[in-house]
């Protein structure tokens, strides 16, 4: 059995925050699933490597960025809502 564990920041009523316990290899697999499909965290993880980080450290900063969405999404209630794609209109052409 494993015996890692890492301290997550949650949040435990209006504004006031804990740690909770979790299991280092659980946030490990949730990061692994989340770099290949969600394009937020997959498209960060990109920029790392390009950047020149290595794989775990690249792995840990994504898993870091997942506990802030997670943590994030608990404090305001809500659920996943993808970024949304922005629309830039073109300039007015003078007549």
């Amino acid at each position: 059995p494993c015996k890692r564990w890492i301290l997550a920041p949650f949040l435990a009523g209006a504004c006031r925050f804990t740690y909770l316990c979790v299991k280092e290899p659980m946030v490990y697999m949730a990061t692994l699933v989340a770099v290949r499909h969600n394009p937020v965290l997959r498209d960060f993880y990109a920029q790392l490597l390009q950047r020149g980080k290595p794989t775990k450290v690249a792995l840990v900063a994504c898993m870091h960025k997942l506990l802030i969405i997670l943590n994030a999404m608990l404090k305001h209630g809500t659920d996943w809502q993808p970024p949304q794609q922005l629309t830039v209109k073109p300039a007015a052409q003078p007549a």
